[in-house]
């Protein structure tokens, strides 16, 4: 009999020992930091995007007839990194800056991929 008191006696300190044990779910995992946006390029500064994938030939658009004061900007593919593939920007009409010449963007090679070179005025 002293050994099945034996047994029952650890059974009981064990139980009362285990029972000051708390079991707390694991706390929720920390949100991701919020993305601080980079501040922008000082001005007359660009960013260079290489794509490593050819742009699609440029659409054909209808040239609408000349406004004065106007000049018009021609549809391009731009790349959206976010959605991994071009869409196209319809052309649309830019003020004419007195005594300039706007030149079109266009996608250049460049290395193993592709960049846009934004229209500007000369």
């Amino acid at each position: 009999m002293n050994m099945k008191r034996l047994i029952l006696v650890g059974a009981a300190l064990l139980c009362v020992h285990a029972s000051g044990c708390v079991v707390t779910p694991a706390p929720e995992p920390a949100p991701p930091p919020t993305p601080v946006p980079a501040p922008p390029p000082p001005r007359g500064t660009t960013t260079e995007v290489v794509v490593t994938v050819q742009p699609p030939p440029p659409r054909r658009e209808p040239i609408p007839r000349a406004r004065r004061g106007y000049v018009w900007v021609p549809g391009h593919w731009a790349w959206r990194p976010a959605l991994g593939r071009y869409e196209w920007v319809p052309g649309h009409w830019v003020p004419v800056r007195p005594g300039l010449r706007y030149i079109p963007g266009h996608w250049e090679r460049r290395g193993a991929g592709w960049v846009w070179v934004p229209g500007r005025w000369i």
